[in-house]
């Protein structure tokens, strides 16, 4: 029976991916980004960069590669098509599709845009919606994959605004667009930076609708992410230091000069993981947090509290530790706390929010066990004697 439903399974999905192509509209992938659409301004100058790869417990001390990264331009768009779940901008000439590139991209990347039905190396098959909103005049569009998730807002969204503030763009009557489902913390986040610019709004856009800009702004994300990526010795990915200095100004600071002097709430918190997501669970996650809460470790679930309280309990925080997740993008606002991250060893090469938060800490390191199986982000298991050892060795420092 079981096998019966795996084949129905499979001819239902394959019937489902004929019937989308068969709906999709073919576009062809603009290579020659500069030349097609208007350049406003740079920002950011090309730069060679650090990717910093945290220390593994038992395995290796911290690593770093150094990157070339290329200058970044705004580009003005006319008549985009764009929608809430995708990083591709449908225009007249053409699909604009910031990530892609022929080497890395064609090589391991998996992309997940919501109207993605087929790409190859010259075009893309998309699936428009049933449902369409006309934006007149300029439009900043802060849309894209995972755009409303936190983690992945700072890793590629938030420096677009940042830049667009700094490079006068913002100073006109312009539209900001972002999901609609976004994170109230990045709302948050938003609205406070735009403060500064008083003919600028914001317009949450509904991930079941397409939006047809007349005029729309396009900055290249600081962190080039390709949604899934296949394993490689080499990780591509990397944070330039030009966006970290933005995000520390702009959706740091600001907060930590609020809460700095405030009385220590917790010194040892413990990040907590839903393990209901199938996605990188520790499998003996109870016996592990059950151990830290007998050391007075308090839990803490990032996506829970508000931005100042994410600034207020993360600055003052002495020991943190916890299954590796999005929640550790808050160690953006610590201040020399000592860590332990928990993960499977298939992701123990991510570099993207360490080398974010790399000189906020005293220590981060990464502690792995048995993976699950051979998936990006499959569950783990890592024996709680090997946990306490590296607790009482890089935490405790006995």
């Amino acid at each position: 029976m079981n096998i019966l439903k795996k084949i129905c399974k499979i001819l239902y999905f394959k019937l489902n991916k004929e019937i989308n192509f068969r709906k999709s509209v073919e576009y062809k992938i603009i290579k020659d980004k500069g030349q097609s659409f208007e350049k406003l301004c740079q920002v950011k100058p090309e730069s060679w960069d650090k990717a910093y790869y945290p220390p593994l417990y038992g395995h290796s001390k911290e690593k770093w590669m150094e990157i070339l990264t290329p200058a970044q331009y705004a580009i003005q768009i006319p008549n985009a098509l764009i929608n809430a779940n995708s990083d591709i901008v449908l225009t007249e000439s053409g699909a604009y599709w910031d990530k892609y590139n022929d080497e890395e991209f064609l090589t391991f990347a998996i992309p997940v845009d919501g109207n993605l039905v087929k790409y190859t190396n010259e075009s893309v098959w998309v699936l428009l919606s049933k449902s369409r909103e006309s934006i007149k005049g300029i439009t900043l569009s802060l849309l894209g994959v995972s755009s409303f998730h936190w983690c992945h807002f700072f890793l590629q969204f938030a420096c677009k605004l940042f830049y667009a503030g700094e490079n006068g763009l913002l100073d006109q009557k312009i539209t900001i667009l972002l999901h609609g489902n976004t994170d109230a913390n990045i709302r948050q986040i938003v609205e406070d930076y735009i403060k500064r610019f008083p003919d600028a709004g914001i317009k949450y856009a509904d991930p079941n609708k397409d939006y047809l800009c007349e005029n729309v702004i396009c900055i290249p994300p600081a962190f080039p992410n390709f949604n899934v990526g296949k394993y490689r010795l080499d990780y591509p990915y990397i944070f330039p230091a030009h966006s970290i200095k933005r995000i520390f100004v702009n959706a740091v600071e600001p907060y930590i000069a609020k809460i700095k002097d405030n009385p220590t709430r917790y010194e040892k918190i413990f990040l907590t993981r839903n393990n209901s997501n199938n996605s990188r669970n520790l499998n003996n996650y109870e016996e592990v947090h059950d151990y830290f809460k007998g050391l007075g470790f308090v839990d803490i679930e990032g996506a829970d509290i508000s931005l100042i309280d994410k600034a207020d309990i993360f600055y003052h925080a002495k020991e943190i530790v916890g299954p590796g997740g999005s929640t550790w993008q808050n160690l953006i606002y610590c201040n020399g706390a000592k860590c332990l991250c928990f993960t499977n060893y298939r992701f123990v090469d991510d570099t993207c929010t360490y080398t974010q938060f790399r000189d906020k800490i005293n220590i981060l390191m990464c502690i792995a066990g048995q993976d699950d199986n051979s998936e990006y982000h499959c569950g783990y298991t890592i024996p709680l004697d090997k946990i306490k050892s590296a607790y009482k060795e890089y935490v405790q420092n006995k």
